[in-house]
């Protein structure tokens, strides 16, 4: 049986790399076994020393099937990411994404 090709786009904040490292592991790990299609996460580490970064996430952006956004205030405050990443999958003509909170985004006011 041919499996199906997913490409999955992660975003994420450099101030969270830790934490997504985490979790891609352990979706990486629960993907796997899939009979039916094989899921390519894709993030900036895959990007080699000395190459235009830039294109290499347009580029990456441009082939991807779905978004996977690792959300958290550093992601919301990222001018790259809402200017450059957010675009392509929000909006009338955006690719399906999957939001995912990272950290909490918002603040809690008590009284």
């Amino acid at each position: 049986m041919v499996k199906t090709h997913v490409k999955f786009f992660v975003s994420y904040a450099h101030l969270d790399q830790k934490l997504a490292e985490k979790l891609l592991k352990l979706l990486r790990t629960q993907m796997a076994p899939s009979a039916k299609y094989e899921f390519d996460l894709w993030d900036d580490r895959a990007i080699i020393a000395g190459e235009k970064w830039r294109d290499e996430i347009q580029s990456a952006l441009a082939e991807s099937d779905i978004g996977l956004m690792l959300v958290s205030p550093a992601f919301l405050g990222s001018e790259f990411i809402t200017a450059e990443e957010l675009p392509v999958f929000v909006g009338n003509e955006a690719r399906p994404a999957i939001p995912v909170e990272l950290r909490p985004s918002a603040s809690r006011i008590t009284t």
